[in-house]
Formats: structure tokens, sequence, C-alpha cells
């Protein structure tokens, strides 16, 4: 839940509940710099909230399954809903 209090760390969980991204993506969907999102994915990824798979030169992120639900995050004492991005 800690890692989840970032309000950052929400945008990007937000942009990869809609699918997979690479970083380049994730940094024009959430509008932050490549620097901090890697930053703020090696978190993410330490805390087993996101996952990662290299194609090419490419990393792409998504939501770990273990805690994907249709619309945002199941972490068995919490659910956390999105609403779509605009």
């Amino acid at each position: 839940m800690k890692t989840l209090s970032d309000p950052t760390r929400l945008r990007i969980i937000r942009a990869l509940i809609e699918g997979p991204l690479s970083v380049s993506r994730l940094a024009t969907r959430t509008g932050l710099p490549v620097n901090h999102l890697s930053h703020h994915l090696g978190r993410m990824r330490m805390t087993g909230l996101v996952t990662c798979t290299r194609d090419g030169r490419q990393i792409i992120y998504r939501i770990a399954e273990r805690v994907a639900s249709k619309n945002g995050l199941d972490l068995g004492c919490a659910r956390i809903e999105f609403r779509p991005l605009a």
C-alpha cells in the first residue's frame, strides 16, 4: 500500500490498466519524464505491482497478474478501481 501512496505511481497504474506499454509510450500517456518513470517503475517492480518483458530494445510494462483486476487492482486487503483515461 505504501507504494501506491505516491500519486505518480497511481498515474502509472492508471495508464497500465488499459494494457501493456513501453516506457516511451508510458511517458507520453502520463506526461512524466522517462527518468522519473524508470525510478517509479523500479519500485513498483520490487513490490510486485508491475512486471516487465523485453521486446527487442524496448521494455514493456504491465500490471502484475496477481494483482490485476478488470478495471484496477485487487490487493486482497483492498480493491482499487480506476475510470479510463480520456
